[in-house]
């Protein structure tokens, strides 16, 4: 599983990547998701968010703000 953190507005970023190596699925005895995870938005950038994600299934939005500067406190496992 692979996670990739992408800003909110960057739909046109995640759809190349979907295109490319995302849209490997299965590997040598096993399988690879690829998952791509956004803070919060608002407006037209939510609505965008919403019809990926009924269209790919392959978000994690988390209800925090959408700043890379973050990172550190966002993303924890």
């Amino acid at each position: 599983m692979s996670f990739i953190k992408s800003a909110a507005g960057n739909s046109w970023r995640r759809e190349l990547l979907r295109r490319t190596w995302g849209s490997v699925m299965y590997v040598e005895r096993g399988r690879f998701v690829t998952v791509f995870v956004v803070g919060y938005a608002e407006g037209m950038a939510a609505r965008i968010l919403e019809e990926e994600h009924q269209r790919y299934g392959d978000m994690l939005q988390y209800d925090g703000p959408d700043d890379y500067r973050l990172d550190n406190d966002n993303v924890k496992f």
